[in-house]
């Protein structure tokens, strides 16, 4: 269940992107994404997985949370962007 998860996560991350890279943003979602995988990601798939034991679904668990926020990041940066562009 958890890797059908992170696929459900991983397709709206990937929409946003795209959204992104089609309005012309990609310098500053490149860095929400750095710090998804890396400060977010990373750090949870180790604690779920090696520090409170629960070693293959804590580690797919932590992946699951860092996509989640790859996906939430961009997705509210496309809003603001293309809210910004519509009253200009």
């Amino acid at each position: 269940m958890i890797v059908a998860l992170f696929q459900l996560v991983d397709g709206a991350q990937v929409i946003a992107l795209a959204l992104l890279r089609g309005v012309q943003d990609t310098a500053i979602p490149m860095w929400m994404d750095a710090f998804s995988y890396w400060g977010v990601g990373m750090p949870s798939s180790y604690l779920f997985g090696f520090v409170l034991g629960l070693r293959g679904i804590g580690v797919w668990t932590g992946l699951v949370l860092g996509l989640g926020l790859a996906a939430i990041l961009p997705n509210s940066r496309f809003w603001v962007v293309t809210m910004r562009r519509a009253e200009a």
